[in-house]
């Protein structure tokens, strides 16, 4: 007996729940179920519609105003011209007067060739010249006289010539040993060295002119449209400086690789603070356009997966206003393509559709309903 009382106790704590449960349910204590409590608030949504009457909508007047409009673009630093520096003539490198980092003007020595035998040769020349010119000038006095041929004078003359040039020659390798600055800058490279040998060609300094410097950018095929050349701009260098410049130059055609257009901007740098291959930011404003500061909420997506906006016209009827956004803030977006002044759906854009009649409630205009920044 005691066996089968056991087997039957789980059926009667079963049993006993169950009850407690129906008895709980029917006293009405959970309140959605009713029983005289109050139901939970729904969760907020659109505006409800009066009864009988059209949606209820809030709307907000956004008026346009003037926005400085600027281009931006990443690009970094270079230097005016990189001339390079080579040596003129062959020969050891006998001196060199400037190293890396150094303030060149133009007309200054960076290397010395030795001289060898070129000094020599060069007063060789000079006598070949002095003998020459001697020749010449019996040959002329003997042909005036008529003692001597007409074309004896002309080969004197031609050897003349040929001696003077050998000359020249001479004293522009003599002069080309001294290897100087063409330009006023500031010495990038010298890979030229004490007793390093030096052919025509090789390569004697690097120099760079710094100022002004430049800022190189690339700018997108849609925004090129509005840079010409001789614009102002500035240049935010990831160092910290910022320097105001003009555009001197803008690409005519678009880098194949990336579709972007190169532009310069030059800025003056009489200190040589700023350095060649800074990472900068290029700022180019452009004139005042018309356009609407708008909440990000407010906007929505047309039929045709266009950006815009749903208005309310003067009728109440609900209208869809496509617009192109022109910048982003904080607090909100830039727009453009809606009239001087327009009543925009600001709550319960969702759930209206083109052409429908709604009941709009006004808004006070507050931050950026003003779309004036204020």
């Amino acid at each position: 007996m005691a066996v089968l009382r056991r087997s039957f106790r789980p059926y009667l704590w079963a049993a006993a729940i169950t009850l407690a449960v129906v008895l709980w349910l029917a006293s009405g204590s959970i309140p959605w179920l009713g029983g005289g409590e109050t139901a939970p608030e729904p969760s907020a949504g659109p505006p409800a519609a009066a009864e009988g009457g059209p949606f209820s909508v809030r709307v907000q007047r956004f008026r346009a105003v003037g926005r400085q409009a600027e281009i931006v673009a990443r690009g970094h630093t270079e230097p005016l011209r990189r001339v390079e520096v080579r040596a003129r003539t062959a020969g050891i490198v006998e001196e060199v007067t400037r190293r890396e980092g150094d303030t060149v003007r133009r007309g200054d020595l960076i290397c010395r060739l030795d001289m060898a035998a070129r000094k020599a040769r060069l007063a060789e020349q000079k006598a070949n010249l002095a003998s020459a010119q001697t020749d010449y000038e019996a040959a002329s006095e003997l042909a005036r006289q008529q003692f001597a041929a007409e074309s004896r004078k002309v080969a004197e003359k031609a050897r003349l010539d040929a001696a003077r040039a050998a000359v020249e020659q001479m004293e522009l390798e003599i002069r080309y040993t001294s290897i100087e600055a063409p330009v006023d800058g500031t010495v990038e490279q010298r890979p030229a060295e004490p007793g390093s040998f030096l052919q025509v060609g090789d390569l004697c300094a690097v120099i760079s002119v710094l100022d002004p410097m430049l800022v190189i950018a690339h700018v997108g095929e849609r925004q090129i449209g509005a840079v010409r050349e001789g614009m102002a701009g500035e240049a935010h260098l990831i160092t910290g400086q910022a320097a105001q410049g003009t555009i001197r130059f803008v690409a005519p055609a678009a880098d194949p690789a990336t579709r972007t257009f190169r532009v310069e901007l030059e800025v003056p740098n009489p200190d040589r603070t700023m350095r060649s291959g800074v990472t900068a930011e290029l700022r180019i404003p452009l004139p005042s356009q018309p356009a609407h500061r708008l909440p990000q909420s407010v906007l929505v997506l047309g039929d045709d997966g266009e950006i815009g906006v749903r208005t309310v016209d003067d009728g109440n009827a609900v209208r869809f206003r496509p617009v192109e956004i022109k910048g982003q803030t904080a607090d909100g977006v830039w727009v453009e393509g809606l009239p001087e002044e327009v009543t925009i759906i600001t709550v319960g854009q969702e759930y209206v559709v083109e052409g429908q009649t709604v009941d709009p409630v006004l808004q006070e205009a507050a931050g950026l309903a003003r779309s004036d920044g204020r």
